[in-house]
């Protein structure tokens, strides 16, 4: 911690850590039942996509099995699963926005929560996300903080959010199936070369293990949605609480003196 000049005295300055930013507490309430009800219809796409991609093996180990599966069966469910890719990316820009805008409101909230000074600049809460490689920590990163220096048994005023502190169970095993689905998801389309079968039914089967992931971490979002909501509420609801009593006398108007 150091001191540099400033126009009017002295600034305090953290190394290596970023200012929190000011301004009024911005309730995470709202905008938390539109990231969790989008969240539901994004798991309820990922799920009907899981029955297609199991669908789509069992028809597979059909044809390898010697059966004729006739050309509008196999199109249908071609057709079937174009469609569900469709809801599947709408449903996540859809959901991925509101949750973007409940993240960054929460990161933004730590300052007028108490917390003076930041790991990670604020515009990192949504920057993070599309960054190469940095995708699968930063953002994880700035949860966590959000979560420790969000608690309502700790004092008025943090220097920075407390390193180390507990985070819930909740919020890493959303954070390891979100990055494990995306690992196992397919990045490359059957269309654009032909396949065998035994690549055709992997990759189903990739497509399966991955969408069920997703199902399962979008639950795990909507609790940790919820809890961070909860939690910054009642830090807030304490910060009220404990502020300092105007004194009733000198808040009292005064009678006209002659």
């Amino acid at each position: 911690m150091r001191q540099e000049p400033g126009g009017a005295g002295s600034v305090e300055v953290v190394e290596g850590l970023h200012r929190a930013p000011g301004g009024p507490y911005r309730s995470l309430a709202r905008l938390s039942k539109v990231v969790t009800t989008l969240l539901a219809v994004n798991i309820a796409f990922d799920f009907v996509s899981v029955i297609l991609d199991v669908q789509g093996v069992q028809l597979v180990e059909r044809i390898r099995a010697g059966e004729t599966v006739p050309f509008q069966e196999g199109q249908a469910h071609d057709d079937r699963m174009r469609i569900a890719g469709i809801l599947q990316v709408a449903g996540l820009v859809a959901a991925g926005i509101p949750f973007l805008m409940w993240m960054r409101r929460a990161y933004r909230n730590l300052g007028p929560l108490g917390t003076k000074w930041l790991r990670f600049k604020p515009g990192w809460a949504v920057g993070g996300w599309f960054v190469p490689f940095l995708w699968w920590a930063r953002p994880k990163s700035i949860l966590n903080d959000v979560w420790r220096a969000s608690n309502p048994e700790l004092p008025r005023d943090l220097l920075r959010p407390p390193a180390g502190a507990y985070v819930p169970a909740v919020m890493n095993w959303w954070w390891g199936f979100y990055v494990a689905a995306s690992l196992v998801y397919p990045t490359a389309a059957l269309e654009e070369r032909q396949p065998s079968l035994e690549e055709i039914e992997g990759t189903f089967q990739q497509y399966a293990a991955g969408d069920a992931m997703f199902v399962v971490a979008g639950f795990l979002a909507i609790q940790t949605v919820l809890r961070v909501t909860r939690r910054q509420e009642q830090r807030h609801a304490m910060l009220l609480d404990s502020a300092p009593k105007p004194d009733a006398a000198a808040t009292q108007p005064q009678s006209p003196r002659f």
